[in-house]
């Protein structure tokens, strides 16, 4: 029987070595910070200096988005989820690839909110319901109920809107009136994209370049415009606000930038670099040991061969209309954004985690799953709509690997 000391009782002094970060502003290789995002495919890359150690998970990319005023519309930007890159590449200048993840966005739409906690999605900002300048962070709470709901809590001393939030993730940055430019001071924190080696929340140190190549969307897969909201009823309170545009009357496509302006403005990434003196000689010391210095990362495939394997996980259908999906995912979703099926329904995404994921361990050293080591394993997903539907549909496989660092280099095993 193993003995122990409540807390209460417990006065044993404990020695806690803790990161210091202090942020390093990186701004692109190119030298410039602004580019024109329309057709999509061109990319911005970063480089990280060797000569530091640093947390990729504490640090962010920040740039601001640009979208002129529109003749009788009202601009739609995707807001629960990072839509803005459709490929994301993290590799050293040696040529190793850590992550190369095509259709990010997709990606993206599918892990943000079943991994985002409710209480961080609760405290993602955005500055101002709508309007014609903002900030946010992707997947933030939404603070407007729809339309002119009775039961929506406003200050009625200054008219703002209430602190305590409506917590369904807000699916869309909206522009508050027709003709009116919508500015977006846009920060992802790698953190919350999640499943890449972005967001391990480790101190590392590299012998090699680092670079973070970002391959822009489409605009079309970031933004739309819609007709704007009606206006306020006669006589009705000023601090009644107005409503938020309706996305699914008069969606259109946002029109391409005019020659020689950008609409991707100001970026840079603000690097979280450790000040702690007693933790960078430790990774150097490891670095320079016989076995160097390793750690766990997420990797993630796209492209899946045919592979044979007949073995159901699955003992019988579910039916979404009966929430057998749901269920079966629900302690996966506990504390997330996925607030209940409905929201489920709305965000529909399989996971498959070949373990309960259920365990309390930390995250980015646990290995679980099956061992591919073991040889490759065939995943059919087979599903039937009730109706005709144009879908886009994506799946990624998310797998671990250990990154080993020597004085000689980098190795991915």
């Amino acid at each position: 029987m193993e003995h122990k000391v409540s807390k209460e009782l417990d006065y044993t002094p404990l020695l806690v070595a803790e990161p210091e970060y202090e942020y390093t502003r990186l701004y692109p290789q190119s030298g410039t910070t602004s580019t024109t995002v329309y057709s999509g495919g061109n990319d911005t890359v970063f480089e990280i200096p060797p000569s530091k150690a640093f947390n990729l998970s504490r640090s962010h990319f920040r740039f601001n988005f640009t979208i002129p005023g529109i003749a009788d519309k009202s601009q739609m930007v995707f807001a629960d989820f990072c839509p803005f890159f459709r490929q994301v590449q993290v590799y050293t200048r040696g040529g190793l690839y850590l992550m190369d993840h095509t259709n990010f966005h997709l990606h993206s739409k599918m892990v943000t909110a079943r991994n985002k906690p409710l209480v961080e999605t609760e405290n993602t900002f955005n500055t101002f319901v709508q309007g014609e300048e903002q900030s946010m962070i992707p997947c933030l709470s939404s603070k407007l109920p729809r339309s002119y709901d009775p039961g929506f809590v406003f200050n009625p001393n200054s008219g703002e809107e209430a602190i305590v939030p409506y917590v369904e993730t807000k699916y869309f940055a909206a522009g508050d009136a027709a003709n009116a430019q919508l500015l977006l001071n846009v920060t992802i924190p790698f953190s919350e994209m999640y499943e890449w080696i972005l967001c391990v929340d480790k101190d590392i140190m590299l012998n090699e370049t680092l670079l973070i190549r970002f391959v822009w969307s489409e605009l079309s897969n970031i933004a739309f415009s819609a007709n704007p909201p009606p206006a306020k009823p006669a006589n009705s309170p000023s601090t009644l606000m107005i409503s938020s545009p309706d996305p699914t009357q008069g969606a259109a496509a946002i029109p391409a930038p005019a020659n020689g302006t950008f609409n991707i403005t100001d970026m840079a990434i603000y690097l979280a670099v450790e000040k702690n003196l007693a933790i960078v000689n430790e990774l150097q010391s490891r670095i320079v040991s016989p076995d160097g210095f390793s750690l766990m990362i997420p990797y993630c495939y796209n492209n899946i061969t045919s592979l044979i394997g007949n073995t159901s996980l699955m003992q019988y259908d579910y039916y979404p209309g009966q929430y057998d999906d749901y269920l079966a995912l629900r302690w996966i979703l506990k504390d997330s954004s996925i607030l209940n099926p409905r929201v489920s329904r709305r965000n529909w995404c399989w996971i498959e985690e070949f373990g309960d994921g259920t365990s309390n361990f930390n995250k980015d050293n646990m290995i679980t799953g099956i061992d591919l080591n073991l040889g490759e394993q065939k995943w059919d997903f087979n599903a039937f709509l009730s109706e005709a539907t144009n879908l886009t549909h994506n799946t990624t496989i998310v797998c671990k690997r250990k990154l080993v660092i020597t004085p000689n280099g980098l190795a991915l095993v």
